[in-house]
């Protein structure tokens, strides 16, 4: 095996003191700039890597920051858009991100907790947990002073996520200003038991109500079909058929997966969509399998990623340092399943209700 090239023989080879070689790989204003360059050209043409460690130990930081993420995917999404703007934002700041997956076991444990930034050679974390967050993750972390942020978690500090209240809320005064006047909310796949579902189905579900109280419109029955995945069509059905002859003429699905199951149930009615009923969906999917690209509810992932890092550079920097959490806007994505509608209170539909009453009597 090679053995590993020493500052001694640099200095050898160049003719200069060790002493000089060490300061070319510092910020030390003892070598200028060409003697800096000369020094590590012939370093890079030998062979030689400094020892990062050593260098983090003298400095105090490693400039590398680690994002956690839980063995579990479902509560620890993360698209690659979110993860280029991490490495993006993290190489502005001249700094390299580590990407690592934790049991629930091995995250909150007494001895590990302590050894990430040591072992993992980070200055800080950026979490990525949207529910079921380990109980003592959050007494560790204050215990041993770890500057850290949350990705998709809801709270006051040191946090940043979207604002899916506004975002659903957004989503009803869009479909309100395509005509249609009666919007329903439909969450397919609810998690078994509701508490530890996402706090995004209660923030959408919330959103969904309030955006029919702006429109002046009555909420609908809140499609959440939670139950054994065979049960579902006939769940389906009985929500639908409860609507009578006043069914939703707008849907809003809370996830991706809703779209598929939507459209599936409403053709098997004889329905299509966008014809007889719109249909927009949370997601950020380019997906055109079932013949139709949906519109969509964005969540600003990318910016999700840029905030979460930028912040816990403001965090590493003052760790006892409390960050107002950061909120970003969803927006609407057009596709092909939503279209605009007669609304009932319109001149044309008023007028030509006035003149069928005038032909009645």
């Amino acid at each position: 095996m090679k053995k590993a090239i020493t500052q001694a023989e640099i200095a050898e080879l160049l003719g200069i003191n060790q002493a000089t070689v060490s300061c070319a790989f510092t910020e030390s204003p003892k070598v200028g700039p060409e003697l800096r360059a000369r020094i590590r050209n012939a370093a890079l043409s030998m062979g030689y890597r400094p020892n990062a460690s050593s260098r983090a130990v003298r400095r105090g930081r490693t400039d590398t920051i680690a994002v956690l993420l839980s063995t579990d995917g479902h509560r620890s999404y993360m698209p690659l858009s979110m993860q280029n703007a991490i490495l993006y934002a993290a190489e502005e700041h001249q700094k390299l991100v580590i990407f690592s997956r934790f049991s629930d076991d091995k995250l909150t444990s007494e001895e590990l907790m302590p050894r990430i930034l040591t072992e993992l050679s980070v200055d800080g974390l950026i979490l990525n947990y949207s529910h079921m967050v380990p109980s003592a993750l959050d007494e560790l972390i204050s215990r041993y002073h770890v500057p850290a942020i949350w990705i998709n978690r809801n709270l006051p500090f040191d946090c940043v996520h979207p604002d899916d209240f506004a975002g659903t809320a957004m989503a009803v005064r869009k479909l309100y200003g395509m005509g249609h006047r009666k919007i329903a909310f439909l969450h397919s796949f609810p998690t078994l038991p509701p508490a530890q579902e996402p706090y995004s189905v209660q923030q959408r579900q919330d959103g969904y109500m309030q955006g029919m109280r702006e429109c002046g419109l009555a909420p609908m029955t809140v499609g959440s079909i939670a139950c054994p995945h065979h049960e579902k069509i006939d769940r389906f059905n009985a929500w639908w058929d409860s609507f009578g002859g006043e069914h939703p003429t707008g849907v809003i699905g809370y996830q991706h997966p809703d779209s598929a199951f939507f459209l599936h149930q409403i053709t098997r009615r004889g329905m299509r969509v966008p014809g007889d009923v719109s249909f927009v969906m949370f997601g950020d999917h380019q997906d055109r399998s079932t013949g139709i690209q949906f519109d969509n509810i964005t969540l600003p992932e990318a910016e999700l990623g840029r905030i979460a890092v930028e912040m816990l550079i403001r965090k590493i920097s003052a760790p006892a340092t409390q960050i107002p959490s950061r909120v970003t806007m969803p927006a609407w994505m057009p596709g092909e399943s939503c279209r605009a509608i007669e609304s009932p209170d319109s001149p044309a539909r008023r007028n030509s209700k006035k003149i069928k009453d005038a032909k009645t009597k």
